[in-house]
């Protein structure tokens, strides 16, 4: 666990695609959290989604498919 921000827990990852490993943080929501806050999780996701730059952070993905929502950043 790195820390927790607004929507729930950060926590230290690997990501690995093709043999390469890489750091990530996993930022999930907290358990029992509101719809709104939901949805405002959501399109932080969004919003990262559109950079490509090498000075800002790089969402690899996102899980809906899961008890938990997460984003890969």
């Amino acid at each position: 666990e790195l820390g927790s921000g607004e929507f729930g827990v950060v926590r230290r990852g690997v990501w690995s695609v093709g043999g390469e490993e890489r750091e990530v943080a996993v930022k999930s929501l907290a358990d029992g959290s509101t719809e709104e806050k939901r949805i405002q999780f959501l399109q932080e996701a969004a919003i990262m989604g559109q950079f490509k730059h090498p000075n800002v952070i790089i969402l690899h993905g996102v899980l809906l498919d899961s008890k938990q929502i997460m984003i890969v950043v």
